[in-house]
């Protein structure tokens, strides 16, 4: 890819960005923020101190209009705000920017394709594109497309993604949130459940994630995890193994749609006393956080 438009300089498309340029794309940034350049800037300075990208990195140009760089854009990358009507005005008119064959391509973490394209006149070329988080650290790719999507430009994104270093996951059907963000939802909510109700400090819960079960996920992921603990022969036997012993938790897992506002000030107040201040360095997106996941990733991959 030559030319690549991003739309959206937060962290999300401050990564975006820097993984494109890293790998030699000249990259457009559509943002009014006066600190869109040197958010992109700094995320591509810690992509390539993690080794990611090859040669001499692209070009940022930063514009407030689509105009000047949709007609000439490979790849259009939304990373705006989370907002349905935003999205939904921006992606009609960029699909009348764009060129036929670009791919259209949104972050989006919790809305679905036919929400987002309600106002495209082909509501096939949209494309949810969802990293995890710093984009330029984690390789694994949440990809979605509508059924009607050529098989061609599916496999065009896919190539795509690979050309960066990516490691796309096809995630098919529409529901919100794809995989990655409802496993998340699903282990959040038991999580705050638990504090909330004074079942364990968030710091220890943390750290019993982290030191414990994350490990194996890291290495192999929750369901192999589990073959491998229960000794299994073949994968298939998993769910009659833990028939027995999950049967009985899933009856009483926290299944609220919302916290209540005394379990909120609960949990609000554990994880005041428990966590304490952030340290920035440990922060999404800063340095010490995405070597760390880099660590982790590559241990994992040679595993």
């Amino acid at each position: 890819m030559k030319r690549v438009v991003v739309i959206g300089a937060g962290e999300i498309g401050a990564g975006w960005a820097a993984l494109f340029a890293a790998h030699g794309t000249d990259v457009t940034l559509i943002d009014p923020d006066a600190d869109a350049l040197s958010r992109a800037r700094a995320a591509l300075r810690q992509a390539r101190a993690l080794g990611v990208g090859r040669g001499q990195p692209g070009a940022f140009l930063v514009s407030r209009d689509l105009e000047p760089g949709l007609p000439l854009a490979e790849w259009i990358q939304d990373a705006t705000p989370e907002a349905l009507e935003l999205k939904q005005s921006l992606f009609a008119r960029v699909e009348s920017l764009a060129p036929p064959n670009a791919v259209l391509a949104t972050s989006t973490s919790s809305l679905t394709r036919a929400q987002l394209s309600a106002g495209m006149r082909d509501p096939a070329r949209l494309v949810i594109v969802h990293p995890l988080q710093p984009v330029y650290a984690v390789s694994v790719v949440e990809v979605n497309a509508d059924p009607a999507l050529p098989r061609e430009s599916l496999e065009r994104v896919l190539d795509g993604l690979r050309s960066l270093g990516r490691d796309p996951v096809v995630v098919t059907g529409d529901a919100a949130g794809l995989v990655a963000n409802r496993l998340t939802a699903a282990l959040l909510r038991e999580a705050f459940d638990l504090i909330a109700n004074g079942a364990i400090h968030a710091a220890d819960l943390d750290r019993l994630v982290a030191r414990g079960i994350a490990l194996g996920w890291a290495v192999r992921g929750p369901l192999m995890t589990e073959v491998i603990g229960a000794r299994l022969e073949a994968p298939e036997g998993l769910p009659g193994a833990l028939a027995t012993t999950l049967a009985p938790l899933w009856e009483t897992l926290a299944s609220w749609p919302a916290l209540t506002p005394e379990a909120r000030a609960a949990l609000e107040r554990d994880l005041r006393s428990s966590l304490g201040a952030i340290q920035k360095a440990h922060a999404a997106g800063e340095s010490t956080w995405a070597k760390t996941l880099s660590r982790v990733a590559r241990a994992a991959e040679a595993d």
